[in-house]
């Protein structure tokens, strides 16, 4: 972490949970890293990257699987990748769509989670 802290840093805006994450990191490790640029998407943030304006924090979902096919390169870097707890929500009064019943049960199972009794 301290090699890179010399370099521009490209994040997400303010209040984006990535950009929260990143800076709650940096600051468990005591490093004091502002960022130099902030952009609204993370493909802004990669195209900025790509273009050599600095490095970026970014989740690994937001990366083609071969992130060298974008441009980009992964660096390992000492506590990272971060891990971070999701939460999927929604309203109890009316039933999922199906769409909305597929993206769950895919969830549930990718991540092995058992289906939670209602309250």
């Amino acid at each position: 972490m301290a090699e890179l802290i010399g370099e521009p840093l490209l994040a997400r805006e303010a209040g984006s949970g990535t950009r929260a994450a990143a800076e709650q990191a940096f600051a468990e490790q005591g490093v004091d890293w502002p960022p130099r640029m902030a952009l609204g998407s993370n493909e802004a943030v990669k195209h900025a990257v790509r273009a050599g304006l600095g490095l970026a924090v970014l989740s690994r979902h937001t990366l083609a699987p071969d992130p060298a096919g974008e441009g980009l390169a992964v660096l390992p870097v000492a506590g990272f990748p971060l891990r971070r707890q999701w939460h999927l929500v929604w309203r109890q009064d009316r039933a999922l769509s199906l769409p909305a019943r597929t993206l769950l049960d895919d969830m549930r199972a990718r991540l092995h989670v058992k289906a939670r009794p209602r309250a």
